[in-house]
C-alpha cells in the first residue's frame, strides 16, 4: 500500500520520461516494446488505484476513453501512441492529478498486470 499522493507523484514522473525520451523509444525495437509492456502497467496502475478516487464522472470516462484509443494503439506503436499520449498526460495533470496530489488515502498498487487485463471499456 502506498499514499495516493506518492503514487500520483511517480505517474507524473514517468509522464516527464515519456517526453524526455520519445525519439528514442521509437528508434529502437526493444526499448518500444518494454516501453509498450511498461505502458499497459501504468494504464492498469491508474485505472485500478487512481482513477476509482476521483469523484468526476465526465472527466474520468474521458480518461477511460483514450486508454482504450491508446491500447488500440499498442499493436502497431508509432507516433499517433505518441501524439495521443500526449494529449492524454495533459489531461491527467491539468484536471485529475491535481485532484489527488495531496491525497493521504491508501491505495493498493499491485504492479503486476492480470494476465489478460484490459482498459475498463475493453472488458
Amino acid at each position: 500500500m502506498v499514499k495516493c499522493k506518492e503514487l500520483v507523484k511517480v505517474l507524473l514522473e514517468e509522464h516527464s520520461e515519456i517526453r524526455e525520451s520519445e525519439k528514442e523509444i521509437l528508434s529502437s525495437p526493444s526499448r518500444l516494446q518494454s516501453f509498450v509492456d511498461h505502458l499497459k502497467e501504468h494504464i492498469f496502475l491508474e485505472e485500478e488505484a487512481i482513477y476509482p478516487l476521483v469523484n468526476d464522472k465526465d472527466l474520468i470516462n474521458k480518461a477511460l476513453n483514450e486508454h482504450v484509443e491508446l491500447w488500440k494503439l499498442l499493436d502497431n506503436p508509432d507516433e499517433r501512441l505518441f501524439e495521443k499520449l500526449k494529449e492524454h498526460m495533459e489531461l491527467e495533470e491539468e484536471c485529475i492529478f491535481p485532484k489527488l496530489k495531496d491525497s493521504e488515502v491508501e491505495v493498493d498498487v499491485n504492479k503486476t498486470i492480470p494476465e489478460g487485463w484490459k482498459p475498463k471499456l475493453l472488458r
